[in-house]
């Protein structure tokens, strides 16, 4: 059975954390999120839900370049895994003693 085509129009799949095409830092926190919602049981259906929003096209493209992601379908499955998941980068933060392990590495 063929699946639905994504929001963008384009054909690849985006149902689950490692299909996404993310750049940078967003990349581990997008993967983080969607982890930790699918260890919720929150994600578990696929990519079968079909939306449609009218945007202003500055912000999009703002969001897309920030994100690091070429489509709109990876772009809002990013956007809403980073709303709906924790963000617990702080509280991580401070019981490190608001430093870094020497050996944390950013991806540029």
């Amino acid at each position: 059975m063929a699946e639905p085509k994504a929001a963008s129009g384009s054909s690849r799949r985006t149902n689950r954390a490692g299909a996404l095409k993310l750049a940078g830092v967003s990349t581990a926190r997008v993967q983080h999120a969607l982890t930790v919602l699918g260890a919720k049981g929150v994600l578990g259906q696929g990519a079968t839900k079909k939306i449609s929003a009218r945007v202003d096209p500055g912000l999009l493209a703002a969001a897309r370049e920030k994100m690091g992601v070429d489509n709109d379908t990876d772009l809002l499955t990013a956007a809403l895994a980073l709303a709906a998941g924790d963000d617990d980068f702080g509280a991580w933060l401070v019981t490190r003693g608001a430093r870094l392990p020497a050996d944390f590495e950013l991806e540029f």
